[in-house]
């Protein structure tokens, strides 16, 4: 009885995977013969580029770079335009000097330097040579004495 069990399950587990097998082969056949080839078609961007200033640098002077595209560029005030093939090359003059403007706090008279010995008149030269984040002011120079600095 165990066997006959085992022989119609043998049985119907062959009829199930033979159908499984007949549906995949029928369906690949049938996608095969019925379906249109697809192609893949590559258009070209017809869209407006997107105007670019790409700057390489400043070479003896002159500001180096290329303009792609409409676009206005500025220097300070000047406008740049470029050369028919794009490029550009205009002499950066005062446009890249590093002006420092100090803030001397109301009625401080004399700077030191945080890191230094010695202290100086606000508007003196070397007063004026001290890096700004390291500026100490004293409103009198017993202040600055009081606080370890000597006078040059």
């Amino acid at each position: 009885m165990a066997s006959s069990k085992f022989s119609s399950a043998l049985t119907l587990a062959g009829l199930l995977g033979l159908a499984v097998l007949c549906g995949y082969l029928l369906g690949r056949l049938l996608t095969h013969v019925a379906a249109p080839e697809v192609t893949i078609k590559q258009l070209p961007d017809e869209r407006a580029g997107v105007p670019v200033v790409q700057l390489s640098g400043v070479q003896d002077g002159n500001l180096q770079g290329t303009i792609i595209g409409d676009v206005r560029f500025f220097l300070g005030d000047e406008q740049i335009s470029p050369k028919e093939d794009g490029t550009i090359a205009s002499p950066v003059g005062s446009f890249f000097t590093n002006e420092v403007v100090i803030r001397v706090p109301e009625g401080m008279q004399f700077v030191a330097s945080k890191q230094g010995k010695y202290y100086y008149p606000v508007l003196s030269a070397n007063g004026e040579k001290l890096v700004p984040a390291n500026r100490v002011y004293f409103r009198t120079a017993a202040d600055a004495e009081k606080a370890g600095f000597k006078h040059p």
